[in-house]
């Protein structure tokens, strides 16, 4: 797995065009392995979090599954620039998450900084199991409630 540098998490103006950041993405149509593909045979570096469901395979014997954690999420490192062409010339329908605005021409890539994708990809490719997403909605947490956050990872040494 490739080590990515801690890197200010702010923009800033020394930031040059061809600096890579992470970027979320939707794909439609739960394709997410079939856009993988695709921005990998561009040259792209991509990040799936998977979980593995066990179905019934033939002889009555449990067979694995890779499927991904949320479905329609991917990930791609590249440009702000390399993003938007990405999401006009991949022939799938495939959506960069934006900043919300009430004009719609201000809104831009939402950029995931590199430290925090970093421990992202570190948690969900731990094979650890009980790992759950919640999607933002469900979250209900208001100022002044008691959160408490159980985090169990081995890493290799």
């Amino acid at each position: 797995m490739p080590v990515y540098p801690d890197v200010v998490c702010r923009m800033n103006i020394h930031e040059s065009a061809d600096t890579l950041h992470w970027f979320a993405l939707s794909v439609y149509g739960n394709k997410v392995f079939a856009a993988d593909e695709k921005l990998k045979s561009m040259g792209l570096e991509t990040y799936i979090p998977v979980t593995t469901h066990y179905i019934e395979g033939k002889n009555g014997k449990p067979l694995a599954k890779k499927v991904p954690a949320v479905s329609r999420l991917m990930f791609v490192r590249t440009t702000k620039r390399r993003v938007l062409e990405v999401e006009k010339e991949v022939d799938m329908a495939v959506h960069v998450y934006r900043t919300l605005d009430t004009d719609v021409n201000k809104r831009k890539p939402i950029v995931i900084p590199n430290a925090q994708m970093h421990m992202f990809i570190l948690i969900s490719s731990s094979g650890e199991t009980g790992l759950e997403y919640f999607p933002s909605e469900k979250l209900t947490f208001k100022s002044g409630s008691k959160a408490v956050s159980y985090t169990h990872l081995t890493l290799p040494t």
